[in-house]
């Protein structure tokens, strides 16, 4: 049991693992407490490194954060027009990270399109000039973040930033997140400013917004079952890279997909369950796909589109309750549509886009077509 949170590798470290597994009947083996302490796992200029089997029971911010900020004494350190550093080689699994007052897992920083405040900018005797007033975060790359159940998060559940290449976050569960209310810090998942990831087979329950996926293309977001969201469903919020240096020169690695989702929204639930966001003149990638998601909720507006996405939409389905949608085990968690009912088969053929299993890993199609939604079931 450590009491006030660990620090990992603040000076660097590589090709390491911390791990509760090993004992046998005992499924995590190091607990973490750390009411009074920012984070209860903090690991700072690694690579390759792997955190899985552990326990986190309190942090007064994130359970597990894996980051390094620029610097605020020197602002080309840890700038990443000057500093070659890049994390990568990330696996965080099978951990239970529950009752913290922030993330449960912050991986990357949020700030990959550039910070002129929180860093250098803070500090009177910091020379700014050579950075232009704006400091730059390292690249995240080849991260895996799987099968973590993740419970009671102020904040969001899983926060990812800066995640340019190899991201993958999948077969998580996250239940109850966003209970401060937080604006913008309310999400099941968030994938930000900086980030390509592939986020499938997750489960979302009771919270605020389900997912944000921003960043810069490139991410394909499929087979997530999400109930229980008070705020959107799933939304995009695309951003170019701004450096011509970047991993590609201000612009976007490729399109977003959101496919094949469920969304089962909470009472009262506030806005679109889909929708997208664009800032003013803010250029958007091409290659949007929308389709066979399945939208649980009242009221017809649940789609919100901008037209500059050029979205490819295809059989996304709403329907007023779970028992018109044919999810009759939905209170069991069992999101299969009922034989005949409007979803089965009613989706349209995704192989091209490469998905071919559902949110159990299963086949598609299992019949004669593909059905809406998460699950495949017929």
């Amino acid at each position: 049991m450590a009491a006030g949170g660990a620090t990992l590798a603040r000076g660097g470290g590589s090709h390491f693992r911390v791990t509760g597994a090993g004992a046998v009947g005992v499924e995590r083996g190091i607990v973490l407490s750390a009411p009074n302490a920012p984070q209860a796992l903090l690991l700072l200029r690694v690579k390759h490194a792997e955190i899985d089997h552990i326990e986190v029971d309190a942090s007064n911010f994130a359970a597990i954060m894996c980051k390094v900020d620029p610097s605020s004494s020197d602002c080309k350190a840890g700038d990443r027009r000057y500093d070659g550093f890049v994390m990568e080689g990330i696996s965080i699994h099978h951990n239970h990270l529950h009752d913290v007052v922030g993330e449960g897992i912050y991986l990357g920083n949020s700030f990959y399109r550039g910070d002129s405040t929180h860093y250098c900018g803070n500090n009177a005797n910091c020379n700014f000039a050579p950075c232009g007033g704006v400091q730059y975060p390292h690249e995240v790359r080849d991260i895996h973040v799987y099968e973590n159940l993740i419970e009671a998060t102020g904040w969001d559940g899983i926060q990812i930033g800066s995640a340019v290449t190899g991201c993958l976050v999948e077969q998580n569960v996250v239940r109850d997140w966003g209970t401060q209310e937080q604006s913008s810090q309310n999400h099941g998942i968030q994938v930000g400013d900086g980030s390509s990831c592939t986020v499938r087979r997750n489960l979302l329950v009771s919270g605020g917004v389900g997912m944000q996926i921003a960043g810069i293309g490139g991410s394909l977001v499929h087979d997530n079952v999400i109930v229980g969201h008070k705020g959107f469903g799933i939304y995009v919020n695309p951003r170019p890279t701004p450096l011509p240096t970047d991993i590609v020169a201000q612009g976007y690695v490729g399109g977003f997909v959101v496919a094949q989702n469920t969304l089962i929204a909470a009472p009262n639930q506030q806005g679109p369950a889909l929708r997208d966001i664009n800032l003013p003149g803010n250029p958007v990638p091409s290659g949007n796909h929308l389709a066979d998601n399945l939208v649980v909720r009242p009221g017809t507006g649940y789609l919100q589109l901008t037209p500059s996405y050029g979205w490819i939409v295809g059989a996304n389905m709403r329907f007023a309750t779970t028992a018109e949608a044919g999810l009759s085990g939905a209170g069991t968690e069992d999101f299969c549509p009922d034989t005949g009912s409007g979803p089965v088969g009613a989706g349209v053929d995704l192989t091209a886009l490469g998905l071919t299993s559902d949110f159990l890993g299963g086949p598609r199609p299992v019949g004669a077509g593909w059905d809406v939604g998460a699950l495949e079931c017929h």
